[in-house]
């Protein structure tokens, strides 16, 4: 049997740069339409790969976040219009690079591929990796680790 996951235990990350808070989640399917529809609404420069990077990184951040505080611009949501996102990526251009940096390494941690442990079964973790999870004390989060008495006890050699 797999272990279920709940949106209360979906990886999530917060990061604060300066004045600004910022709340990143991990990659499901509807953020990949997101990400393509934030790329489709910028004008890019197929010739210049090098200026591919930025629109890419921006496509990522509106495609990830899913709060943000102190920002001094707004990220347009899904749905909004090519000029939204035009004018939120002019804005996004002038951003402070470490900001970006900061916003894409929290990206990049939340979507560690699923041999991370925090994805592995419970009982392939030490107790020790069990109370450090992140789901750990998530409402509803059923408890781990072995559930009857002959996974807990040993056996006398040879029986």
């Amino acid at each position: 049997m797999t272990e279920k996951r709940t949106i209360a235990d979906w990886p999530r990350k917060t990061f604060t740069y300066g004045s600004v808070k910022v709340t990143v989640e991990r990659r499901t399917a509807f953020d990949e339409i997101v990400y393509h529809s934030v790329l489709a609404a910028l004008p890019l420069d197929d010739a210049q790969p090098i200026q591919s990077i930025l629109p890419n990184f921006f496509a990522l951040i509106v495609a990830h976040t899913v709060e943000v505080e102190g920002l001094d611009m707004d990220l347009p949501v899904f749905g909004a219009t090519d000029e939204d996102y035009r004018t939120a990526f002019e804005a996004f251009q002038r951003m402070d690079a470490y900001l970006m940096d900061m916003w894409v390494r929290a990206i990049e941690d939340v979507n560690r591929p699923p041999n991370a442990k925090e994805f592995w079964p419970s009982h392939k973790l030490s107790e020790a990796e069990r109370k450090n999870r992140a789901s750990v004390g998530s409402p509803g989060k059923a408890t781990s680790g072995a559930s009857s008495e002959s996974t807990t006890k040993k056996s006398p050699k040879g029986q």
